[in-house]
């Protein structure tokens, strides 16, 4: 008696939908698509493309493994992963890592929800990815707009360590992604760094800022104008003192603050040295 064949493309959807959620970035983008047809129409749904984290693409992502907030507070799925995750330093995207992140965004059709990318190469990459689809013009916004109009459900954000276009990134989160959430980030954090987190993202529920440069007015400032806060992690700052008492005192109303390793000045004397010569990297070690 002959065994029957079976074909690869006359696999049941529904198991190759269950297949194609476990494997990774790199099968999913070069491998899995070339078998047949039927697989490439498969791999095209957007369901398989909500979740755009590039954590895995680069080794130098450092994942903290303690735990920012209570184990028993209630957060959205994925958001105590997510706030475990911080930057060290990472490449501009080489071939072929940045033709994933490109199919990737892509791929979602607006309807990614997370997004995890370095701050460092998005500045680069943005432009280029974008000048590619044709959407930059001399008249255009910039093209950070343009990106999150590809990115219109998204709720969660970790951008790493942030740099001179931080204002129209969270621009274009406030006028697109109408159902945003969370913001893991950090950087120098002045007053009008501040002030335009409190302008468009006022009712953003999770924000960590761990390892930021903030001021005690900075922090009173998304304090006072960020009133839905469920959680905001400000832990091994410098610029406040953890022990403030009025800022514990206004922060009591938010479910999970955390302040711990916070000084007032526990940094060289040449930090903003580092800032100013571009050798950002050697300042955020210190807080790593």
């Amino acid at each position: 008696m002959s065994m029957e064949v079976r074909k690869w493309e006359d696999m049941n959807t529904d198991c190759l939908t269950n297949v194609f959620e476990r494997v990774g970035w790199e099968a999913l983008v070069f491998h899995l698509p070339l078998v047949c047809k039927s697989w490439y129409k498969v791999s095209l749904h957007p369901q398989f493309w909500k979740n755009l984290d590039f954590v895995p693409l680069y080794p130098d992502y450092i994942v903290s493994t303690k735990c920012i907030v209570d184990e028993n507070a209630l957060l959205p799925d994925d958001i105590l992963n997510l706030f475990s995750v911080e930057t060290k330093y990472l490449d501009l995207f080489q071939f072929p890592k940045d033709i994933m992140v490109k199919v990737a965004i892509s791929r979602s059709c607006g309807l990614a929800t997370k997004l995890v990318v370095p701050y460092c190469f998005m500045v680069d990459w943005v432009k280029d990815f974008l000048m590619g689809r044709r959407y930059l013009k001399a008249e255009d916004e910039k093209p950070f707009m343009k990106l999150f109009t590809t990115l219109r459900s998204l709720e969660v954000l970790v951008l790493g360590t942030f740099g001179c276009y931080f204002m129209e990134i969270l621009a274009g989160i406030s006028r697109y992604c109408k159902n945003f959430l969370a913001l893991s980030t950090n950087g120098v954090i002045f007053e009008e760094e501040a002030s335009a987190i409190v302008k468009f993202l006022p009712s953003i529920k999770y924000l960590k800022l761990r390892g930021s440069r903030i001021s005690h007015n900075s922090l009173m400032v998304i304090l006072n104008g960020c009133k839905e806060l469920v959680l905001l992690d400000v832990s091994d700052c410098t610029g406040f003192d953890a022990g403030d008492e009025v800022i514990l005192n206004l922060a009591s109303r938010i479910k999970n603050f955390i302040s711990e390793g916070s000084s007032l000045l526990n940094i060289s004397d040449n930090y903003f040295d580092h800032v100013v010569d571009g050798n950002f990297l050697q300042c955020v070690m210190k807080f790593l």
